[in-house]
C-alpha cells in the first residue's frame, strides 16, 4: 500500500513490519490504538482495569525503542532518538 497525499491510510501494525520516509520534509504520523473488532466488551473493560497490563502499557509509551525491540525490529535500524524527544 502506497500513501496518497490528502487521504488517510489506515493500517494494522499489529505485525513485525518497517516504514521508511526518504522524504526531504517532516512526516508526521498519528498513532492510535484500537480494541481488535472482535474483542468482547468484557476483555476490552478487562484490558482497562488489569494494574499489571496498564502498567506495561504506560511503561512502554516511555521507552519507544523497547517497544520496537519486543516487535522484533532489528536494532540496526532502530533510530537514536524520536521526535518526542528532540527539543523544538
Amino acid at each position: 500500500r502506497t500513501w496518497t497525499e490528502g487521504r488517510c491510510t489506515v493500517i494494522d501494525d499489529s505485525y513485525v513490519h518497517e516504514v521508511w520516509h526518504n522524504g526531504d520534509e517532516k512526516r508526521i504520523v498519528l498513532i492510535v490504538d484500537i480494541w481488535h473488532p472482535e474483542l468482547d466488551l468484557e476483555r476490552r473493560v478487562e484490558s482497562l482495569t488489569d494494574p499489571p497490563v496498564l502498567e506495561m502499557y504506560r511503561s512502554m509509551l516511555k521507552d519507544p525503542k523497547m517497544v520496537l525491540e519486543m516487535q522484533g525490529v532489528p536494532k540496526a535500524i532502530i533510530p537514536d532518538r524520536f521526535i518526542s524527544e528532540q527539543d523544538d
